[in-house]
């Protein structure tokens, strides 16, 4: 008889099997449209969070300009800067923002 899994035991298949993958194949694949709807519909708190991600993305060069090839990731960040309630929400958008802006002139966007 097989084992059940748990979903606490998948989720750790999946990240033990997503910190082997390949350099390549583990930086090819971020969901712009995903960060987008999160960065529109998202409360407070995961504004804040996905603009963390969206900034650590762009720090390491998985996210500049050309994965948002319609342009709607910056002006979706400004535009939820200016109704942030927080102050946590606002200064990481604002990184997000910076980190973006950095990717556009070349400094972290890696080829």
């Amino acid at each position: 008889m097989a084992a059940a899994v748990t979903p606490t035991a998948c989720r750790r298949c999946c990240c033990l099997l997503i910190a082997h993958l390949p350099h390549a194949m583990a930086r090819a694949a971020v969901d712009v449209e995903d960060l987008l709807v999160r960065v529109k519909t998202g409360a407070e708190d995961e504004l804040a969070a996905v603009a963390r991600e969206v900034a650590a993305l762009a720090g390491d060069g998985r996210l500049g300009e050309d994965d948002d090839e319609d342009g709607l990731l910056v002006p979706a960040l400004l535009a939820r800067l200016a109704a942030a309630g927080t102050a946590d929400a606002r200064v990481s958008v604002m990184a997000a923002l910076r980190r973006l802006a950095g990717c556009v002139a070349g400094e972290s966007k890696v080829s």
